[in-house]
């Protein structure tokens, strides 16, 4: 996998039996003095999790296969499941 300028990214693997499949890694972060975002990942139950943290929101993408054919979005507490076919528009599913 590389990132999106081209830097070759190995993301640890964790078995499901140690206590740092718990932890969060992150992956990548504004460093600037906005603080823009950062994203996240970690390893739950067999499969990989991603935390993003911008402005207004908390985003948490899970998995609930390993085909990733079914991704349960987390915004700002609330649930709803992806489609691939269909877009998301953040503002109007949650209140500021």
């Amino acid at each position: 996998m590389l990132t999106f300028d081209g830097v070759p990214l190995i993301l640890p693997v964790y078995s499901t039996e140690t206590s740092s499949s718990r932890c969060q890694v992150l992956l990548a972060q504004d460093c600037s003095q906005q603080g823009l975002f950062s994203v996240s990942g970690a390893f739950k139950q067999g499969l990989w999790t991603v935390k993003m943290v911008v402005p207004s929101y908390q985003l948490e993408l899970v998995p609930q296969s390993t085909s990733f054919d079914s991704v349960t979005l987390v915004a700002n507490g609330q649930q709803m499941r992806l489609s691939t076919s269909t877009p998301v528009v953040l503002p109007s599913l949650i209140s500021r």
